[in-house]
């Protein structure tokens, strides 16, 4: 019934919570179950993704995208559309942030978690001050530094995309979105190790 009148109420919101919730608990359970009860994990992948799918084709969201260079208002318009369909926490993989990462951000209705990296490069001068400005707006957001990122990711919905350059130099070259599928359940698990390995910087 919910399926045949999603557009009904908050009937879409209410699926979308559902299923990414029990995507993200059949996950976890996979990374931090023996051997033994794994497959049974495993096997209910399979029962949650046609709904997932159905949810994904209800959005609006491109699986692709490309700005041509020398367009950053064009190209951090095209990341904040896509961050307005959140409806999980967010999570951007970056190896450099500054303010134009914010920028990129602020329509953001949902937690942001913001994984960078650990060189003093990785951070612009004055990020602590504009992500204290930001925070204190009423955007949740966490930020941690990891020595091992390499490319960089927008993760949303249980959706993934790579992104072709930091989201603080948007559109000053060729800027890409491209959503990964087949490779999706790895850079999943992978973010998420490295998540919970990152060093803590703000809050």
């Amino acid at each position: 019934m919910l399926l045949t009148n999603m557009g009904i109420g908050r009937n879409k919101e209410f699926l979308d919570m559902i299923a990414n919730s029990l995507g993200s608990r059949i996950d976890k359970a996979i990374a931090e179950t023996d051997w033994e009860r794994r497959s049974f994990h495993q096997s209910m992948w399979p029962r949650v993704l046609p709904l997932l799918q159905i949810l994904k084709a209800e959005e609006t969201a491109p699986t692709e995208k490309t700005v041509k260079s020398s367009n950053p208002f064009t190209a951090k318009a095209e990341v904040r559309e896509l961050i307005t369909i959140a409806k999980t926490p967010i999570t951007v993989v970056d190896n450099y942030v500054g303010l134009g990462t914010l920028d990129c951000l602020r329509e953001a209705s949902q937690p942001i978690r913001l994984p960078t990296g650990a060189l003093d490069a990785a951070i612009e001068k004055d990020f602590e001050r504009h992500l204290k400005e930001f925070a204190a707006e009423g955007r949740p957001i966490e930020v941690k530094r990891h020595g091992k990122l390499h490319d960089r990711y927008i993760i949303l919905n249980n959706r993934c995309w790579i992104i072709g350059s930091s989201l603080k130099d948007a559109g000053k070259k060729m800027f890409t979105m491209i959503e990964l599928t087949d490779t999706h359940d790895i850079v999943m698990k992978d973010v998420e190790e490295k998540w919970k390995e990152g060093t803590g910087f703000f809050p």
